[in-house]
This record gives structure tokens, C-alpha cells and sequence, in this order.
């Protein structure tokens, strides 16, 4: 492993939670104009009034008047708007992010069938999860990806948790956890970040304390000031310096395997234009390679014309309901030389009216909430009753659309909280599954 450069070690400045939205905020620091109009903080304002009522921010948003916006601050609210349904509700929030992206001009046009089937030709799906714990075997670092809006993507981390510990991975390293204190806890509360907060990446991360994982953060959020001259500077000073944090991590647990779980395009390993992200970074500190899986790409939109040819082509040919990879004997389809493996997601299939993948690849029971439709609930959720009150992230939640609705739940015993459309407590009932 190569020495790890005395510039990176000088700066010690801790990661603080906060900071999380404040990099939201300066990623559309060119819509918010006027400068006072900034609908992440009235969403996170109103959420911290209190933690654990998750419509509290969604309610504050849409109660926003926007008639004097113009178009890059409404594109700006719909940024809001969706990162903070996200937790609450997939379909909504599917369709604020296509929406915005039609609005844009996106879209990937029809189907090209030929071009696209030419991948097809040599190439033949394979389910994802035992190929990836296959290859496992021959790296001491993964990454894989997420997209910060989509919950099931912490699902498929999830499926590979336990496959992965068998194999020696013992360090668990998040982009999204901001928690010193989670290996104590063994879960996440509203203070653990902001991403953690969704009610599926929660279950992931007590999931893998109980495996036995060490569950650290890596990300370094310091305020920085760009170079003239050197592009990219604070991208690169952050994905080098979050490289730097992996790697303390992984020699402070013995120098065991670290799987990590980053957002977007951290996980590259090559460079692009003078970007270089964290997995260049991490393949050149150790001197070895990397697995790079991206999880982001291949995935299903609300309407066809905005979703990857071959990825349209794939779905139509076969029918199948757990992620695969295209392979060809020990040769594997991505969609970039910049990363190993590119995974494609089954549609996502209802069950009672909600995704089925808050099942948590099948670990967890449902529990019926009829009765709670009939009394106007709205927003039903199931808290642990163990954990820290007031600031606990779900088991899971639901919104009451038909009634059918069910929550998904992991044996033990929970609080349960009724909502209406306006967050206001309507019931609490202690339950056992």
C-alpha cells in the first residue's frame, strides 16, 4: 500500500453534520435567487421541530408560494421538493426528478432496438449479487453507488452485506454517515446524517452492525476555496481526502476488506478532464485495484423515452425481478470504462399498493393498516422502541392511499404513530410483530 502524502494528513478538520446541507445548497447556489429563497433550509427548519415527523418538511415546502419564482428558482424548489419526499414516498419522487428532467430537454429518444441489442449479442444476463461476491474474492476494496433519491438502492447494498462479511469485508465505509458514535448505538438517529435519515438506509446500517461490521463515515466536507489555475480543486481535494479517510479506517480494523457505499460518480477510477474521484484516489494510495460497480444507470423511469436504450431492450427481452449484470464468459458489460461492472435493476413491482422492496430482499413481515385509513390516517410509521426517542429514523413508513397499504417489519416491538395530511399525531399504539 503506498504511503499515504503528508498534505492530506495535515488537515483534521472533523466532519460535521451541517455541512451536508450546506453542499446541497451549493450545488444550486445559482438558482437561489433572491438569495433569502432557500427551500432545503425551510424544509430542514420545519423537520427539526420535530425529528421524527417526516411530512413536516414536505408540509413546509408546499405551503411555499411560488407565483413570483422564476423558472431556475422553481427548478431550484423542485430539487427540495423531491430529495425530502424521497423518504416517504418513491413514486412521487420518480416523478418530480423525470419531470424536471423532460423540463430540461432530456431524455434519451426512442428505442434504438438494433444498436442497442448488439450488446445482447455476445452478452447474457446474470443474476448480480452471487457474480459480485464471486469477484469479491479478489479485492480488498469495493465500491458501489447509490442515487441519493433512491431508496432500493440501499436495498441492494443490503443483499450484499452479509456475503460480503463471509468474505472478509468487516468495514462498512458510508459517504452519508456523519455519526462518531453509530458503532456504539448500532443505529442511525436524525443526527446521523442526512441521507441516513431514509427509513431503508437505516435498516441497512443496523443490518450491518449486526453482521458485525465496524460502520464508519468517510467523507470530508471542510470548506474550501478553489485555485486559480487548478480545475477542480475542491472536487478533488474532497474525493483524495474521503480516499485518505477509507484507508485510516481500513488500518485501524486490522487492515480488513471495506466495502463502500458512495453517491454518484465517487466511484470512478479514472479521471476525467483533471476530476479525479475517490476511486482513482483509493486504487492509487494502495497501489491496487479496486471493484467499481455502478448501481445508477440502469434503473426504470416513469416513462420509457427517458430510460437507457439497452436498459429498455434488457427488461423487454427478459423478465426478471433481482439485479443482474450482462456477462460473457469472464468478461463483464459497463457502461464506462471508468467503472468494472454496471448493475441493471428489475422494474419495480407493487405489492398492497407499495414497492416491494421495503420487504428488504424478503427479510421482513408485512403488518395490515386498514384500520388506520378509516380514522384519516395518512403518513403510518413504526419506530423501535428501544432506540433514542425523538430522534429515531423508522423501521418503515408508509403513506395511506388505498387503505391496502402494509408496513414491513423485522420481529420485535414498536411504537407505531398515525398521522394526517398535516403531520399533526392522530394515534400511538405500541405493537409486537
Amino acid at each position: 500500500m503506498k504511503s499515504i502524502p503528508q498534505v492530506f494528513l495535515r488537515d483534521k478538520q472533523p466532519v460535521r453534520f451541517l455541512l451536508v446541507l450546506l453542499l446541497l445548497l451549493v450545488m444550486y447556489r445559482s438558482y437561489a435567487q433572491p438569495s433569502f429563497f432557500n427551500p432545503f433550509l425551510t424544509a430542514e427548519n420545519a423537520w427539526g421541530i420535530e425529528k421524527e415527523n417526516y411530512l413536516l418538511p414536505i408540509v413546509a415546502l408546499e405551503r411555499m408560494n411560488l407565483d413570483t419564482l422564476n423558472d431556475r428558482q422553481k427548478d431550484f424548489f423542485k430539487s427540495a421538493l423531491y430529495t425530502f419526499t424521497a423518504f416517504v414516498d418513491y413514486q412521487r419522487t420518480l416523478e418530480i426528478v423525470d419531470g424536471r428532467i423532460k423540463e430540461k430537454g432530456g431524455g434519451l429518444g426512442e428505442p434504438d432496438m438494433a444498436d442497442a441489442s448488439t450488446h445482447l449479442t455476445d452478452f447474457v444476463p446474470y443474476d448480480a449479487v452471487p457474480f459480485l461476491l464471486e469477484q469479491a474474492d479478489s479485492f480488498h476494496v469495493i465500491l458501489l453507488n447509490e442515487a441519493h433519491h433512491v431508496s432500493y438502492h440501499r436495498v441492494f447494498m443490503g443483499s450484499l452485506l452479509a456475503g460480503l462479511y463471509q468474505k472478509g469485508f468487516t468495514v462498512l465505509a458510508l459517504e452519508a454517515l456523519q455519526d462518531t458514535a453509530f458503532q456504539t448505538k448500532g443505529y442511525p438517529v436524525y443526527e446521523s446524517g442526512f441521507y441516513t435519515r431514509d427509513p431503508l438506509f437505516a435498516e441497512a446500517l443496523r443490518y450491518a452492525h449486526g453482521l458485525g461490521y465496524h460502520v464508519v463515515g468517510y467523507d470530508h466536507l471542510a470548506d474550501c476555496e478553489e485555485r486559480e489555475g487548478e480545475a477542480f480543486f475542491c472536487e478533488n481535494l474532497r474525493d483524495s481526502m474521503q480516499a485518505v479517510n477509507i484507508i485510516r479506517a481500513m488500518q485501524a480494523n486490522g487492515g480488513g476488506k471495506v466495502f463502500v457505499y458512495a453517491g454518484h460518480s465517487h466511484i470512478k477510477e479514472l479521471p476525467s478532464g483533471g476530476h479525479k474521484r475517490l476511486g482513482y484516489y483509493l486504487r492509487e494510495l494502495m497501489g491496487q485495484d479496486v471493484l467499481s460497480i455502478d448501481a445508477t444507470t440502469m434503473l426504470e423511469h416513469t416513462e420509457a423515452a427517458l430510460e437507457e436504450p439497452l436498459y429498455r431492450t434488457l427488461t423487454a427481452r427478459y423478465d426478471f425481478s433481482t439485479p443482474m449484470i450482462l456477462r460473457q464468459g469472464s468478461t463483464i458489460w459497463s457502461h464506462t470504462p471508468a467503472v468494472d461492472v454496471t448493475v441493471f435493476h428489475p422494474r419495480i413491482t407493487l405489492t398492497n399498493g407499495r414497492p416491494d422492496f421495503h420487504s428488504f430482499n424478503r427479510m421482513k413481515k408485512s403488518y395490515p393498516l386498514q384500520q388506520f385509513a378509516d380514522m384519516g390516517g395518512f403518513l403510518i410509521q413504526a419506530f423501535y422502541v428501544h432506540e433514542s426517542v425523538d430522534h429515531r429514523i423508522p423501521a418503515d413508513q408508509t403513506l395511506l392511499q388505498t387503505g391496502d397499504e402494509r408496513l414491513y417489519l423485522l420481529p420485535g416491538k414498536y411504537d407505531l404513530v398515525v398521522r394526517d395530511k398535516a403531520g399533526n399525531t392522530l394515534k400511538t399504539k405500541k405493537i409486537r410483530i
